[in-house]
């Protein structure tokens, strides 16, 4: 788990340099991909998800809100 918050607080480091969006974060589980969203939510962030859990429906307004 301490790898984890490492992880994550690199990330926010990175996010905080203002890189200009679209930005593809890529992670190893669903459910670490769900979390992660929230957490980027919380921190003022807009991320959506884009993994196989989700509907046909859902990911294509997902992959449209990227763009």
């Amino acid at each position: 788990m301490r790898s984890e918050k490492k992880k994550r607080s690199k990330l926010v480091e990175i996010l905080k340099t203002n890189p200009d969006p679209p930005i593809i974060i890529f992670v190893n589980q669903k459910k670490g991909c769900d979390v992660l969203v929230k957490s980027l939510e919380k921190l003022g962030y807009r991320a959506v998800t884009l993994h196989g859990g989700k509907t046909q429906d859902i990911r294509s307004v997902a992959d449209a809100d990227f763009a």
